[in-house]
């Protein structure tokens, strides 16, 4: 695995969640989604847990972590 290509993906998939969630709380829908708002913070989570894996040299940790934030449904550039 190429590890600097898939913490460079996480980066983007942070900010595309920091985006989308602000978006999301900016729109004050009702009901709001509070399911949507959850996932996102897990999913953000993970991608911070990753890395610090990664910057750990927690290789083992990273991967698993990583199976996790697939199995949500997240695909990355890297992975392809």
């Amino acid at each position: 695995m190429n590890w600097i290509f898939i913490q460079e993906d996480l980066k983007a998939l942070e900010k595309r969640i920091d985006l989308r969630l602000e978006k999301l709380i900016s729109q004050n829908l009702d009901p709001f989604p509070f399911d949507r708002l959850k996932k996102g913070k897990e999913l953000r989570s993970l991608s911070r847990a990753i890395q610090m894996m990664i910057n750990k040299d927690q290789m083992d940790d990273a991967r698993y972590l990583l199976d996790i934030l697939k199995e949500k449904g997240v695909k990355l550039k890297a992975e392809s």
